[in-house]
Formats: structure tokens, sequence, C-alpha cells
């Protein structure tokens, strides 16, 4: 079993004392998300540290079980482990890690969340559970860690339960069109071209959501190729072997 466990050492609860030893030896990974917050750099939206961060810190093992602080950074009330969520649910770098149960721990209730963050929404999908931040009710999930979601379920319970309306910074749907297309063409040429797939709004938590929502476009030059080479497959066996009529005379 391997447990990952994200703290703020600016938000966390005198009361819950994270750091001391005999609590996070119960852990296989410890991480204060402040180490690495400092290094932001704040021209850039909070969906860029956080793509870097869960690239780094979430996808170096095949974790059961990932526990998420509700804040952290320079303003409590941001609730950017809101945000922290949607991005292990959908960067698909992370592979199996983003159907592990998460414990979203808090000493808020939900209405206070949902009224400071629009992406609240993701609080009431399958396999993530809201906590206190007390020891007891955090490692209460260690003695029966729920099953990860099938990529079934977190189609049905988690994508599609999900709305995400255009984000502001966008001018209108053709902005949004615009990248989406450079994303989608790309994909369904199969080009692989590092420099889009490394755009900065793939990144975003909008763009991950839409990648995860949509199907996968078929390559249907690859298609009819492939099927093409089906048939003369298929008629090949039918043909007879070559017949020897008369001599031959090779020297003609």
């Amino acid at each position: 079993m391997k447990t990952l466990f994200i703290y703020s050492s600016i938000f966390a609860p005198e009361s819950s004392n994270f750091k001391t030893k005999q609590f996070k030896d119960k852990f296989n990974k410890f991480i204060d998300i402040e180490d690495e917050y400092k290094s932001f750099d704040n021209h850039h939206s909070i969906d860029i540290f956080l793509d870097d961060f869960v690239n780094k810190s979430c996808n170096d093992h095949l974790y059961d079980l990932i526990f998420v602080p509700a804040s952290f950074g320079n303003i409590f009330t941001n609730f950017f482990g809101v945000n922290l969520l949607w991005h292990i649910r959908f960067t698909r770098n992370l592979k199996d890690n983003r159907f592990v149960p998460i414990i979203f721990y808090t000493s808020n209730n939900f209405y206070d969340i949902a009224n400071f963050n629009s992406l609240y929404e993701i609080l009431m999908t399958k396999n993530t559970f809201i906590s206190s931040p007390f020891h007891s009710d955090l490692l209460a999930f260690l003695n029966k860690i729920p099953k990860k979601l099938t990529e079934v379920e977190f189609k049905s319970e988690v994508v599609d339960k999900l709305h995400l309306d255009i984000p502001k910074s966008y001018f209108d749907n053709h902005s949004i069109a615009n990248e989406w297309g450079v994303y989608r063409l790309n994909e369904v040429a199969e080009t692989n071209l590092e420099e889009i797939k490394n755009r900065e709004f793939l990144k975003k938590i909008y763009f991950k959501w839409l990648i995860s929502k949509s199907k996968k476009i078929p390559n249907l030059l690859v298609d009819k190729k492939n099927k093409k080479e089906e048939k003369v497959r298929d008629y090949l066996h039918k043909l007879e072997d070559p017949k020897k009529l008369g001599k031959i005379d090779l020297n003609d």
C-alpha cells in the first residue's frame, strides 16, 4: 500500500501537528506544498503551478490513497486544494493515479468552500472524501482504503457529472475553438508535436476536462489504408498459383 500526504505548513491547524514523526511515518510520501509554491511565478495562473506540481510529485509511484489539503498559498479562502484535486483527476500523465481515492481534509464546512471556489462540484464526485484534519479521522482511511475508480466509473461518475463554464480569461467561444482545434488536429494527425503538447492552454483545468470528456477521433487516413490492406489480404488466398505454359527460354 502506497500513500501520499500533501499538506500546507502555513495553513495546517496547530492542533493537527502533521510534522510529528509518529504521524509522518504512517505515509510513504509526505510533501509540504508550500516548499514548491515559494518558487511559483505569480504572473502565471495557478493551473500552471499545479500542472507542474502533480506531474513531479504525484507521478513517481502508483498510489493507493492521496491526501489533499483544502488550502495553501497566500490566501486561505482561495481553497486551492480544490484546484489541486481537479489536476490530480484530470492530468492524463498520472494514468491510474487519477483514479485513486482522494481525501480532501479541511476544518471548514462544505458551504464555505463552495462560496469561495467555483470548482467545488468535484468534491461531490465518487471516490472523493471530505475529512477533518484531525489525526484520528485521517488515519482511519488507512485502515479501510476505498477501491480505486475504474475507467468506466471515472467517465460516468466524475467526468460526466461535472460541468465547467468557459474561463473568463477567454474573450469568447472562438478563442476556445481556436486552441481546441489545434489540439484536436494534432491528435487526429497523430503528429505528437512537442510544441503543441506543451502549449500552456493544455495545462489548464478547463482543457484537461474537455480532453477527458471528448471522444478520440480516429485517424481516417490510417483507417482507410488499413481497410484496403485487409481487403487485399482477404482476396490473396483466392488467387491460384502461377501455372507454367510451354517451355520458357531465358536465352532469348
